[in-house]
Formats: structure tokens, C-alpha cells, sequence
């Protein structure tokens, strides 16, 4: 069983929790502000050269920002649990603090990193 130990966070783990806040809010701002204004029918599938090969009733396009809160969800659950994680090396009381940061930090750079992607398939719709 892996340590369980307190992190601190440092400035750059703020700033990356709020931006990751910030990215979700803007996105649910942006899809709130331009749903009424979408056409019923909107493009719904991209081929691999990113042209437009379908189309979907626009009350499709909540499945985006609903799967990124969802994603961004799950991820800031495991962040609480650090020693639940499985890591490339063994953990030891001298190593937990330095995998856990890491760990943590590559979840919080990963929940920006989901959002921002799902508010790009979102604007690729409108």
C-alpha cells in the first residue's frame, strides 16, 4: 500500500486549478450563449481531414460540455487520491511527495487539456 501523505500546493497548482475552472465555465458559457442561435440541424461527424461527413439535431451538441464536466469531475476526484494511482516506481516515504506532485499535476494539465479539446469539437459544430 502506497503512503498517504498531505500535498501543499504550489503556485503553479493554483493557477492550473483555476485555469482548468475557468476553461470549464467559459465553455458552458459559450455553449449556453450560442445554442439558441445554432441551426436545428448541425455538422455532427468529421472525416479525418477534418471536412464535414454528417450532420445531428443540434440538442446533440450538450453531450460535449456534459461528457468535459463529467471527465473534469472524475479527474479531480482522483487527484484527491494520489496513493490509489498506479506509478512506473515503487513508492516509498522518501519518493511519495515527489510521484504524488507529479501525479497530481499531470491530472490537473490533463482536465484544462479535456476541456479545451472538448470546447474545440463544440466550436467545429457551430
Amino acid at each position: 500500500m502506497n503512503p498517504k501523505i498531505h500535498l501543499k500546493l504550489f503556485k503553479i497548482d493554483i493557477i492550473l486549478e483555476v485555469l482548468g475552472w475557468f476553461l470549464l465555465v467559459l465553455l458552458w458559457i459559450g455553449f449556453i450563449y450560442t445554442f439558441n442561435q445554432l441551426p436545428n440541424i448541425i455538422p455532427g461527424h468529421f472525416d479525418a481531414s477534418g471536412n464535414i461527413d454528417g450532420y445531428t439535431a443540434k440538442n446533440s451538441i450538450i453531450g460535449l460540455p456534459t461528457v468535459a464536466t463529467i471527465l473534469f469531475s472524475i479527474l479531480r476526484i482522483i487527484n484527491y487520491y494520489p496513493h490509489l494511482c498506479n506509478y512506473p516506481v515503487k513508492i516509498s516515504v522518501e519518493n511519495a511527495k515527489f510521484q504524488y506532485t507529479l501525479a497530481t499535476r499531470l491530472l490537473r494539465i490533463l482536465k484544462s487539456f479535456i476541456v479545451i479539446l472538448f470546447g474545440k469539437l463544440f466550436t467545429l459544430s457551430n
